[in-house]
């Protein structure tokens, strides 16, 4: 962490959410998930507010009263249950934050549109956090179904940026692209960002990634 720092300092927007989550986590907030690798839909709220201020639109930050918080399942077991045999450990309980206007976007994943931002039959099955935008796909847009003119947002993610793309179309239309796609390669972000007319650009990608990939190295 301390190197991603030093060496973004001064070339981008560089949002450290590191102290801010061990703050919560000490206060007894659950940013992350206990079982997996992914942050809570709280952490994921969090995340969103850091990118707005990042982004100079503190100001359009949407309260967290604004959301209804729904518990969809209280027996959800990621990656890290599955992984390392804490059968021991309890489940996590999974949220959705709805606003109430989950209806007025469409959700296209790979050409083919989506029900919406949730795919709810997800929460009968083991891998619940793809409950957010249907799980890994290569490219998914959200706009809003009236046309309203907005600001495209292209964020280049990993699968954490599954659970914050719901705050985010709040503000943009969003464009999301699979930064860990076997199939394609997204890796050429000055392309990409002229491809799609994009305002405004966002990389999400885990510590774990930027670690075992060669993709931060290959970023253009």
């Amino acid at each position: 962490m301390e190197q991603l720092r030093k060496d973004l300092a001064g070339k981008c927007n560089y949002p450290d959410l590191l102290e801010l989550y061990r703050e919560k986590y000490e206060k007894g907030e659950e940013v992350y998930f206990k079982t997996d690798h992914h942050w809570t839909t709280l952490g994921a709220y969090y995340a969103y507010r850091e990118i707005l201020c990042s982004l100079n639109r503190e100001s359009e930050i949407l309260p967290m009263e604004e959301f209804e918080r729904l518990s969809v399942s209280d027996r959800f077991f990621g990656t890290f249950w599955s992984a390392g045999g804490m059968k021991s450990v309890s489940p996590d309980r999974l949220e959705l934050w709805c606003r109430g206007n989950e209806s007025a976007f469409c959700v296209e994943a790979d050409g083919e549109p989506l029900d919406g931002l949730y795919n709810l039959d997800y929460l009968d099955q083991k891998d619940k956090y793809s409950v957010f935008l249907d799980g890994t796909h290569d490219v998914v847009t959200v706009k809003r179904k009236d046309g309203e003119k907005r600001e495209t947002l292209l964020i280049f993610k990993d699968s954490f940026a599954n659970a914050l793309a719901p705050f985010l179309c709040q503000h943009f239309d969003l464009v999301l692209l699979n930064l860990s796609s076997q199939r394609r390669d997204f890796t050429d972000l000055s392309f990409w960002a002229k491809e799609y007319g994009a305002d405004a650009v966002l990389l999400i990608y885990t510590v774990g990634n930027v670690i075992n990939t060669d993709k931060m190295n290959r970023l253009q």
